[in-house]
């Protein structure tokens, strides 16, 4: 069983106890427990972000993201507090660091799935069934500036170890939509696929994103209205335990594109899907009907998502500020329901 440390907002008790645990210096080895923080391995990542449970003045990106060394369990903003107000950590895991050597293990991805799968059975007492067959998606919204998304784009992309091209053969697989309806195959490399992202002909263009030799997800970049520009990323089942990478290779981007971001939404299960992204988080013209894992939506625009009601059977959080943007997370018992076969949207069917 995974050992778990540092989830101060779970409850207001543990809010105290880490208020508690302030000290005005750290240990001698501080940093190097700092360190090896920072080095677990993601296996659960998110955007947004929370008070600073001490002081309430301060808000700390990514809360909630869950990182392990295969042993322990904590959430990344646990390096925050440690660093800000020199926290004790438990005593068993500073003497496994310490009997570490200070270098965090590798944690291969079979483990590290069955850790989250451990995660969350324990937040709802119940036992972490197969995944459902929905594909994830990620998608956000950005201002249309051609010739500057192109090369952007594809150099996050690279940045958080996806590709725009297969490794081997450094040749693109997709096509190109004119505005007149035409669809041509994407020939080429890497230079082809910024070169039809920049092309203002281009009304969409697709192509697969590669995670090694063999693993591939698709990437859709299209125009969502004349100033607007969609980018969306799906993430098939078939990725098995890679899918976590996945998915946190890109909320790596989308945080690198937030403060221009106009919206955005992350759902890994996919219970989400078929709702018009393009209204909601652009013109507020569309109901929800059912919450994905994470919303961000602009201030101006956030009234849409009290319409959703009673339907929903868990309200999302209370929203937090991230820029411009207000985001909104589903609590996580409400996400294992959805590992478990999907929410329900209004008419009672499963989304998707």
């Amino acid at each position: 069983m995974i050992k778990r440390m540092g989830f101060f907002h779970d409850n207001a008790a543990t809010a105290s106890h880490l208020r508690d645990s302030v000290r005005p210096v750290g240990d001698p080895d501080e940093q190097r427990l700092i360190d090896y923080l920072r080095s677990g391995t993601e296996i659960y990542s998110t955007m947004g972000a929370e008070h600073d449970v001490v002081t309430g003045d301060e808000r700390i990106a990514g809360s909630g993201s869950l990182v392990t060394d295969g042993t322990w369990l904590w959430p990344v903003e646990l390096v925050h507090y440690l660093r800000r107000y020199h926290i004790a950590l438990p005593h068993a895991f500073v003497e496994h660091v310490r009997g570490n050597g200070y270098t965090c293990p590798d944690v291969p991805p079979q483990t590290a799935l069955a850790i989250c799968d451990e995660c969350f059975q324990a937040e709802d007492g119940h036992a972490a069934p197969p995944r459902p067959d929905a594909k994830g998606f990620v998608t956000w919204y950005v201002p249309c500036s051609p010739a500057e998304s192109g090369g952007r784009l594809v150099g996050h992309l690279e940045a958080s170890g996806l590709s725009a091209v297969h490794p081997l053969t450094e040749a693109a697989f997709g096509y190109r939509r004119t505005h007149d309806g035409l669809s041509k195959p994407l020939l080429g490399g890497r230079e082809e696929v910024m070169a039809c992202l920049i092309d203002t002909r281009n009304e969409e263009v697709t192509f697969q994103c590669w995670m090694g030799h063999d693993l591939s997800l698709t990437a859709t970049v299209s125009r969502a209205s004349q100033s607007v520009r969609k980018v969306a990323f799906e993430i098939p089942d078939t990725l098995g335990p890679e899918r976590e990478k996945a998915f946190a290779a890109l909320v790596r981007i989308l945080d690198q594109d937030k403060s221009r971001c106009l919206g955005f939404v992350v759902d890994r299960f996919g219970v989400a899907r078929g709702q018009d992204w393009d209204h909601i988080l652009l013109t507020a013209g569309a109901h929800l009907r059912v919450w994905p894992e994470t919303l961000g939506i602009r201030r101006t625009l956030a009234s849409a998502v009290d319409r959703l009601g009673a339907s929903e059977p868990s309200e999302p959080s209370e929203p937090s500020e991230d820029g411009s943007l207000l985001v909104f997370h589903q609590p996580r018992t409400a996400r294992t329901m959805a590992r478990r076969g999907g929410t329900s949207g209004t008419d009672g069917s499963r989304a998707g």
